[in-house]
């Protein structure tokens, strides 16, 4: 159960289910109502990624905005700065590709 899971984790129940309905949604994890109801992982855990669980919650994440919104500055092409932008956005999204939560869990 929800309440149980956010005992666990000492996280607000309120909180926990905008966070589970946001999973849900992108199919990570399954819920079930009534007596016997909960959650369970949509896929095994090992092919869940922490790329894909910040995404899904927050969006798209990004270095700067110009990364994830092309276009909105008009410096892009000659910034110094942008192409070292880009690279740290994409070492970021490798690691947190990397990351899943059967690695977390095993960490814990």
């Amino acid at each position: 159960m929800l309440k149980d899971i956010a005992a666990s984790v000492d996280v607000p129940s309120a909180l926990l289910a905008k966070i589970f309905q946001d999973l849900s949604r992108v199919g990570f994890v399954r819920s079930y109502r009534g007596a016997g109801g909960g959650f369970e992982l949509a896929r095994p855990a090992g092919r869940i990624s922490l790329l894909e669980i910040i995404e899904a919650i927050d969006g798209p994440i990004a270095m700067n905005r110009c990364i994830v919104n092309r276009g909105i500055c008009g410096r892009e092409h000659f910034c110094g700065v942008h192409p070292v932008w880009m690279q740290l956005q994409q070492k970021m999204r490798n690691d947190l590709r990397k990351v899943s939560l059967l690695k977390l869990a095993r960490e814990r």
